[in-house]
């Protein structure tokens, strides 16, 4: 298997499309950065800041591998066998970091959720206004922390007898939130607990996924980088 990679491998044309992959790789991490920073910043009061900054840290690694993948194609061009054992070195560091923030996240499933529930609560009971969860209820089409009902024993709900925010409204209309029992139809009947878990979450897996399958493209650079350095070490001792 080893032979056959390596007589695939002679021009090493093999190993400069996945050198440039990792070019394309790096951009793309540095662009999932940026769309998870921008959408979970956004609602950071509720989720908290620990996917915000593993955000920051996608789009740095993204940076490094871009930088890295520039480095193996320097390497593979001339024929360094120095350059690309670096090269395979730092990329192994790299898998590994990647591999761990997804695992990160994962684990930190559990804290994001909780972190969610307790800030709406404590959103809902302590706060006479409340313009974040207004644009939450909006935007998720929710209502309260578990429904309409959470919003009857708040510092809101005693000065608002019988009443939810007019952000709860289906419909949206100044005063469509009062008198809600009587109309319970036209308001939003799911908790914002629930929706906003699901979100989280939701962007939680699938950031995980996109890091564990760029760690697995760049796996089987490393593997085609292993082969091409021992190609190139193998000529010179030939011609030496």
């Amino acid at each position: 298997m080893e032979a056959l990679l390596t007589a695939v491998l002679s021009d090493f044309s093999t190993f400069s499309i996945f050198s440039f992959s990792g070019l394309i790789i790096g951009l793309a991490l540095i662009i999932l950065g940026s769309v998870v920073h921008a959408v979970y910043s956004k609602r950071s009061s509720f989720t908290g800041d620990s996917l915000t900054s593993a955000a920051i840290f996608i789009i740095i690694v993204g940076l490094v591998i871009f930088v890295i993948a520039l480095l193996g194609c320097i390497a593979t061009r001339k024929e360094s066998a120095r350059g690309l054992f670096i090269y395979m070195v730092i990329l192994i560091i790299i898998i590994t970091i990647e591999i761990a923030v997804a695992i990160a996240g994962y684990a930190m499933r559990d804290q994001i959720t909780n972190k969610i529930q307790e800030t709406i609560a404590k959103d809902m009971k302590e706060n006479s206004t409340h313009e974040a969860l207004d644009d939450l209820q909006k935007t998720f089409k929710c209502c309260g922390s578990e429904g309409p009902d959470s919003w009857n024993n708040t510092i809101w709900g005693g000065q608002h007898k019988n009443s939810v925010p007019d952000s709860c409204c289906k419909e949206f209309s100044t005063g469509c939130g009062a008198n809600y029992t009587t109309h319970r139809s036209t308001i939003y009947d799911s908790g914002c607990v629930t929706a906003l878990k699901s979100w989280a979450l939701h962007y939680v897996w699938a950031f995980g996924g996109a890091i564990i399958a760029f760690a697995v493209i760049e796996l089987l650079g490393l593997m085609l980088s292993y082969c091409v350095a021992k190609s190139i070490r193998a000529q010179y001792t030939q011609t030496a």
